[in-house]
């Protein structure tokens, strides 16, 4: 088998995966061409490179104005990567921060030495977790600003201050323009990105993901996502 042939056959495979990831879908349209509107440069060039060099080799053999070419060990490369990809799609868990590598605090932190590793590592939310390691709150930036506002402007955060003392603060709800959702660890990252979209404009955003089990509030936190996480996903 030369390289052409072996790229034809991979080819037949890349379709037969998307047939599959897009659960058998409408054989009349181009099913890597629906491929090729979901992802992102520069991956999409290349798709349609192949798939133009594809219909090149497949044509070429009954059309003699169309010269033949080899096609490279980098093309082979590349097609087998996303062939791999699409039967073994990245999961919540799989991009997630970890439990392990996070900042997190408890109902015990103190505030001020929270504030000041905050300040450190550019961090400005912080999953509150309890004894079991369940969530019970978000401490960030707004936090402070609400602890500052409902007090007048009257504090005085000195060592002594817990984060059980802004309990209140930490709920959920009481994120006004924020909000946070729980996602199960084996979700595809493709519909990630759907949860960080606004579809209106007085929406709460979400700033954060939650990945645990089964997507349920009353499990333990497995791991972070932001949108940042999400980039060349």
């Amino acid at each position: 088998m030369n390289i052409n042939d072996k790229f034809i056959r991979l080819y037949n495979e890349f379709e037969v995966a998307l047939r599959e990831k897009y659960d058998n879908y409408d054989e009349y349209y181009s099913v890597v061409k629906k491929y090729e509107k979901e992802i992102n440069e520069p991956t999409k060039s290349k798709v349609k490179l192949i798939r133009e060099m594809r219909n090149l080799l497949v044509h070429s053999s009954s059309l003699s104005n169309i010269e033949s070419f080899d096609v490279s060990e980098e093309t082979i490369s590349f097609l087998e990567e996303e062939i791999y990809k699409i039967k073994n799609p990245l999961t919540a868990y799989d991009i997630c921060i970890k439990k392990g590598d996070l900042l997190f605090a408890s109902l015990n932190s103190s505030v001020l030495d929270l504030i000041d590793v905050m300040s450190k590592s550019k961090f400005s939310h912080v999953p509150v977790l309890n004894n079991e390691d369940k969530i019970i709150g978000v401490f960030s930036e707004n936090t402070i600003f609400q602890y500052v506002y409902i007090n007048n402007g009257n504090i005085n955060i000195s060592s002594s201050l817990k984060v059980r003392d802004l309990e209140e603060l930490i709920k959920f709800s009481a994120h006004r323009s924020e909000q946070y959702k729980f996602i199960k660890k084996d979700e595809d990252i493709k519909e990630l990105e759907k949860l960080f979209t606004r579809n209106e404009a007085n929406e709460k955003r979400v700033v954060m993901l939650f990945v645990t089990e089964h997507g349920l509030i009353n499990e333990k936190l497995l791991g972070i996502i932001t949108p940042f996480d999400l980039v060349g996903k």
